[in-house]
């Protein structure tokens, strides 16, 4: 169970030698009471709905009881829509939603209650929550089975012809035949059927005058079914991640309309993001899912409206635990449209035609100098800025942080972040940053003094921005983790907490080893100083939160990594066993050789 959930029911809660078949979708997740203390024992549920687990029962325990934990409230809920489970990445789940919603949690607890920590604690899987249910509420077992019994009945579809839910947070998305014709159902949960009515609002309202979005058809208490969106396509497919080709203009003009249209009829199209809801179709610009949207004033102006400027701080409104982008416009569609967002929205089609061009012409410009810039410094012997650079002493932390912001820099903060601005005693600040982006970090940072070292990191390990000599993280490892990165408090991005203990442990094991202070079955050296950080207290917390069930040791955590996919190449490796004693100890003469 997660965070040593069976440490908080005692022995009592033991797992049986043939235990019952139980179907997934149940938990029990446990609020501690540092929590409920600071506000958020309803945000925590609210989060837990709106993550797709819905109450069953919420119970305050007496926290005067004999063995009390310390996590006073106990949710018991069903998950109508479970997903598949991935054995190696969330081992002893039987949900992956379950792993997410902690993840979720523990991201909305530190943006709103700095300090808290495991906010909230969960059992894997079904047959462990029906255990703490007979456990804790006997007599209730079998009205909350009815009650479950029940959800998935009312919840139950058929005729499904496929299904195409992805993450099921709010409904059930299956491809159907209605009249004759293919057409889309979404059947919502209970708790979500707010965002159903929003959705058919916007549709009644705008489906007849925006051809983009797709027709209403029927609706029932829990579901509705739209048209069918014949050879749809995710925009993003036309922007490919290498080289800069943006969307056709065409395109990019009809995206502009739409937008207005909305907003002049009343509605926000928050959330409208490629990929995922504007996709390309042989009619042209197609958007669905509006379950999202909100109602603003028609005298808003477009670029103002949330669907291009961001959500402000502490946003209510969005659904607890759900990360949204701060600028959506620069970060997720500059890069398809090469355009500011004012002449995107009211340039004519010529003059945004050479705007574009201008800018394409500076984006591969701009990279062409850093080629250049560096195949100078080669030549004439000159070394690449190298690690660490400096936190200018004008701008500080937090204008370090605004100024890689204003300059749409792809990058996340790697580690020991919680506590940002404030670094600790002697601690510096590690980046990981897109390849392209290195030379704007550059003009950020100081090359010579500074009010803290600042660590630059590349993807694929550009000269300058390489720990001894290699890539930081597997190159593709660290892609990933650049592209799933969540905002923190409105203003940095992060790791996941998946992300987050995996590229902990990478640097522990493989660049620090013996310097973590973490237990090894190896004896380092007399002379190891003791680390500046909590590396084992950190990863324990993670795998806790996460439900990994992992060695806390160098050796366990390497053959975890090694499990995961987070290996170094053999390159990596002999280089990294210079700096690393604990590399040389483990694998002696084989530092050549890829690990296992």
């Amino acid at each position: 169970m997660n965070c040593d959930v069976h440490e908080l029911l005692g022995s009592a809660l033991e797992c049986e030698l043939e235990p019952a078949a139980e179907a997934p979708g149940i938990a029990a997740f446990f609020i501690a009471a540092s929590a409920i203390d600071g506000g958020l024992r309803t945000t925590l549920i609210e989060l837990l709905e709106d993550q797709g687990h819905e109450a069953l029962l919420v119970a305050d325990l007496d926290r005067k009881a004999a063995g009390y934990s310390g996590y006073p409230t106990v949710v018991v809920t069903i998950d109508l829509l479970p997903m598949k489970v991935d054995g190696a990445k969330y081992p002893g789940f039987d949900n992956p939603k379950i792993p997410k919603a902690l993840e979720r949690a523990r991201h909305l607890t530190h943006e709103l209650l700095p300090g808290v920590s495991d906010a909230l604690a969960a059992t894997c899987s079904s047959r462990e929550a029906w255990d703490v249910v007979r456990l804790i509420f006997p007599d209730e077992e079998e009205e909350i089975r009815k009650k479950a019994d029940g959800m998935r009945s009312a919840f139950a579809t058929d005729g499904a012809l496929a299904d195409l839910t992805r993450e099921g947070r709010r409904a059930k998305v299956e491809l159907i035949q209605f009249d004759g014709a293919p057409a889309i159902r979404k059947t919502y949960r209970p708790a979500a059927l707010r965002y159903m009515e929003r959705e058919i609002e916007v549709l009644e309202r705008l489906s007849a005058i925006r051809p983009e979005l797709p027709t209403l058809l029927h609706r029932t208490a829990n579901a509705i079914i739209v048209s069918y969106i014949e050879g749809g396509r995710d925009l993003l497919l036309e922007h490919r991640g290498g080289r800069p080709t943006p969307l056709p203009l065409d395109v990019v003009r009809a995206l502009a309309d739409f937008i207005k249209g909305c907003v002049a009829a009343g509605f926000d199209p928050v959330d409208l993001r490629a990929p995922g809801n504007a996709m390309l179709s042989p009619d042209g610009l197609k958007v669905i899912d509006s379950e999202l949207w909100r109602r603003c004033s028609p005298e808003t102006r477009p670029e103002n409206a949330l669907c291009v400027a961001g959500a402000p701080p502490g946003d209510t409104e969005r659904p607890r635990g759900v990360p949204a982008f701060s600028k959506p416009y620069s970060v997720g569609w500059y890069p398809l449209t090469l355009l500011s967002i004012e002449s995107f929205l009211y340039d004519p089609a010529w003059l945004q035609r050479l705007k574009r061009q201008a800018n394409l012409l500076r984006i591969w410009a701009a990279r062409g100098a850093t080629v250049v810039e560096r195949r100078l410094r080669k030549r004439l012997g000159s070394k690449p800025r190298t690690n660490p650079r400096f936190i200018p002493l004008r701008l500080g932390v937090d204008g370090v942080i605004a100024e890689l912001n204003r300059r749409n820099v792809r990058y996340v903060v790697l580690r020991w972040f919680d506590r940002l601005p404030a670094l600790p005693a002697g601690g510096d600040l590690d980046l990981l940053v897109h390849d392209d982006d290195i030379g704007e970090v550059d003009r950020v940072l100081d090359d010579k003094s500074g009010i803290a070292e600042c660590d630059v990191y590349s993807v694929s390990g550009l000269p300058g921005t390489t720990y001894s000599g290699v890539p930081h993280l597997p190159p593709a490892r660290a892609a990933d983790l650049l592209a799933s990165a969540v905002l923190v408090r409105g203003s940095y991005p992060a790791p996941t907490a998946e992300h987050h203990f995996l590229s902990l442990a990478f640097h522990a094991v493989f660049h620090k080893g013996f310097k973590t202070g973490m237990p090894s079955r190896h004896v380092a050296p007399a002379d190891i100083p003791k680390p500046k950080n909590d590396y084992l207290g950190t990863l324990a917390s993670l795998a806790a939160e996460l439900g990994i069930p992992v060695e806390l040791t160098l050796e366990g955590l390497e053959r975890f990594l090694a499990r995961s996919g987070w290996t170094p190449t053999p390159q990596m490796l002999a280089a990294l066993s210079h700096r690393n004693v604990w590399i040389q100890a483990r694998f002696g003469d084989q530092s050549n050789e890829r690990v296992s």
